[in-house]
């Protein structure tokens, strides 16, 4: 059980960092246009 919960906190942390990840590469592309 505690394998699987940890799995799964893994698993959000990734969305996680892969959605910040997009967010931080969309502000380079803005600023680089401004």
């Amino acid at each position: 059980m505690a394998q699987v919960a940890s799995g799964k906190e893994v698993l959000e942390q990734a969305k996680t960092l892969l959605v910040n990840a997009r967010t931080i590469e969309e502000l380079k592309q803005a600023q680089a246009v401004v």
